[in-house]
């Protein structure tokens, strides 16, 4: 084809036209690269939010179930030295009124 072939102008329209379209594909897809790595900024910390709220959660139940069974194991305890001090005094009364009635038989 020769410059004065009528088609020649279609051509460098068309070439250009190309060259425009491979740049504006280049710009999309930084574009959409970086719309991608601004939602992953944006998800991350939502992300790490979500899961630092669920480890405080877990650590809340976890040292309310260890105070509640602390609680419980005390109450236990206590009742349990109760019986002890029961079972000491009952002993101490009954010698004591042992030691009396021998005291009266002498």
């Amino acid at each position: 084809m020769s410059e004065t072939d009528p088609r020649v102008p279609d051509m460098r329209k068309r070439e250009a036209l190309l060259i425009h379209i491979e740049g504006l594909q280049v710009t999309i897809t930084k574009r959409n690269q970086r719309i991608e790595e601004l939602q992953n900024m944006m998800t991350e910390p939502m992300q790490s939010e979500a899961v630092v709220r669920r480890i405080d959660r877990a650590r809340k139940e976890g040292w309310e179930a260890c105070a509640d069974l602390l609680a419980s194991s005390t109450h236990e305890m206590a009742r349990a030295l109760g019986r002890i001090r029961h079972d000491a005094m009952a002993v101490y009364f009954k010698e004591a009124e042992r030691a009396r009635g021998e005291s009266h038989n002498d």
